[in-house]
């Protein structure tokens, strides 16, 4: 919410009930799974400040970040910090319909949530480039056999 806010919601009544949310609570009540997943250090350091505004732990942290970006900000507000089998596959899912591996695919959600855009275009441009001068070498290595 934009903390400049000078007045309050306009809408009278029980938000649940014009908007319900369409998920099954069962699907998130156990922590069953778990994502390996290697951080930049300027991700770990935006995901502590989160952990100390909202008096939460990383992993509940990655948790509502992730189910936000698979399920949307609204149904977070129905069910916080759960993360459950169905929220992996669903991750893994989004990964595999972007052609990256789920730790890749991790990172660049968390980087886009959590640091400016412009931090994340210029995160994507020097990957990109890193990438296609790894490739380039790769193939002076073949030629040169």
């Amino acid at each position: 919410m934009w903390p400049y806010a000078s007045r309050g919601s306009r809408f009278m009544g029980e938000v649940n009930e014009i908007s319900p949310s369409t998920l099954e609570a069962e699907d998130f009540i156990t922590n069953a799974v778990s994502i390996k997943l290697w951080l930049p250090e300027k991700l770990v350091a935006a995901i502590d400040v989160l952990c100390e505004q909202h008096d939460a732990s990383r992993p509940d942290v990655l948790r509502w970040i992730l189910f936000e970006h698979v399920f949307g900000r609204l149904e977070l507000t129905h069910l916080k910090r759960r993360m459950s089998a169905r929220l992996k596959l669903e991750l893994q899912d989004l990964a595999d319909a972007a052609r990256q591996p789920l730790s890749d695919y991790l990172r660049a959600v968390l980087a886009r949530h959590l640091l400016a855009e412009r931090f994340f275009r210029e995160w994507q441009a020097t990957l990109a480039k890193a990438n296609a001068e790894a490739a380039r070498h790769e193939s002076d290595t073949v030629v040169a056999r």
